[in-house]
């Protein structure tokens, strides 16, 4: 998915479909074109660390994946409660300008309470997709917890396993000259009692 929208974003970029309308000069256009191109790497890049993280049970390739996450998440939070601290100072602009021209769209031709029905409508659905935000992150979380055990199993497994030492076959043992400590005498030689 990840790599179909760089594609789509790079060909509108390229053919100046998602520059700013504002930014025909040509330095603004050459900044917005470049900043949208970087934008689109680092965020392909991200997606591929979190798909190498899968793949290769890395957990620390998801984390760019879920600070990217935390921080939509906050950005759309953010927006939300934004509209509600603005909405109060823009009703009572509109309401002060009825007689001029209108030149906001969210309310033109809509009377006062379908404007507050549409916005309880954005609302419900702009927590939904917050919502859905934060079970994406819990999926991502969990999966980096799965791996992060996965990798702390096996290298404590793999730290408590002992060297194996191949012992000598018997006929081997009875040819190599027998231990005794340097300067003491050998041990008594076994007698039944």
């Amino acid at each position: 998915m990840s790599i179909l929208l760089f594609i789509e974003h790079s060909v509108e970029v390229a053919h100046g479909k998602a520059s700013c309308k504002f930014s025909q000069t040509g330095y603004l256009r050459i900044a917005d074109l470049i900043s949208s191109f970087l934008l689109i790497t680092m965020l392909f890049f991200i997606s591929v660390s979190l798909l190498m993280g899968v793949v290769k049970n890395r957990e620390k390739y998801l984390l760019p994946f879920m600070s990217l996450q935390i921080m939509d998440f906050l950005l759309c939070l953010f927006t939300l409660l934004g509209s509600y601290v603005e909405l109060p100072a823009y009703l009572k602009f509109v309401s002060r300008s009825r007689s001029r021209a209108n030149y906001f769209p969210s309310q033109e031709g809509m009377a006062y309470n379908q404007f507050i029905k549409m916005m309880i409508i954005f609302s419900i659905a702009f927590i939904a997709v917050l919502i859905l935000k934060v079970y994406m992150f819990k999926c991502v979380w969990r999966c980096y917890r799965i791996i992060k055990y996965m990798n702390s199993a096996e290298e404590t497994s793999s730290s408590k396993m002992l060297q194996k030492v191949v012992l000598p076959s018997y006929e081997e043992a009875m040819s190599l000259p027998p231990k005794t400590p340097e300067g003491n005498p050998a041990p008594p030689p076994y007698s039944e009692v």
